[in-house]
């Protein structure tokens, strides 16, 4: 134990709460992900979302970004479908990829650059990158792209210097890059 203290497992009943808490003030936050639900289910109620993730957090997390980004209401029923209820993390950013038809190979370029990247990147250096892999084929608004091609696998974060930092959302998406690359 760490320093005498009994180590215990954490359930459901632990975090449970603070799914709801996290999924309540997204949707409070985003009149996008408000006006999804209402027009898919009649309201934005975080209940929706809830059953939908059987308590995990990270799912619940995509799920929320997925809505926000979903472009009419078929999309976001879609991600409601009960014939996916995925195996693990893997089947969810798999779903998640396969949702990516325009920007797909930018995507993979930008999470490439930022596994294989010895420190954080910022904005203008996945500016850069895309300029030199994809060309005349690369984004024209390289923030909307990463917010919302790539806001399942990444999150922007500022620095203490005051630039914008690219980083995986979760190390999950690392290992799932690895075997999406390989298939």
């Amino acid at each position: 134990s760490l320093l005498g203290a009994t180590p215990r497992q954490i359930v459901l009943d632990d975090t449970e709460e603070d799914i709801e808490l996290f999924i309540t003030r997204r949707i409070d936050c985003s009149e996008d992900i408000q006006n999804a639900l209402t027009e898919a289910f009649g309201s934005p109620s975080p209940g929706i979302i809830l059953d939908r993730i059987q308590g995990n957090f990270r799912w619940g997390e995509i799920m929320v970004l997925e809505i926000e980004h979903s472009t009419d209401k078929q999309q976001t029923l879609d991600l409601f479908d009960p014939s996916f209820v995925p195996k693990g993390i893997q089947d969810i950013y798999a779903r998640a990829m396969d949702r990516i038809v325009r920007n797909r190979t930018a995507v993979l370029h930008v999470m490439s650059a930022i596994v294989v990247a010895e420190a954080p990147l910022n904005v203008e250096q996945i500016k850069e990158v895309l300029r030199v892999t994809m060309g005349n084929r690369c984004p024209r608004d390289v923030d909307r792209f990463l917010r919302n091609d790539c806001g399942v696998f990444v999150m922007l974060q500022q620095d203490y210097d005051g630039h914008l930092r690219v980083y995986l959302a979760h190390d999950t998406v690392r290992s799932f890059l690895e075997t999406f690359r390989a298939s």
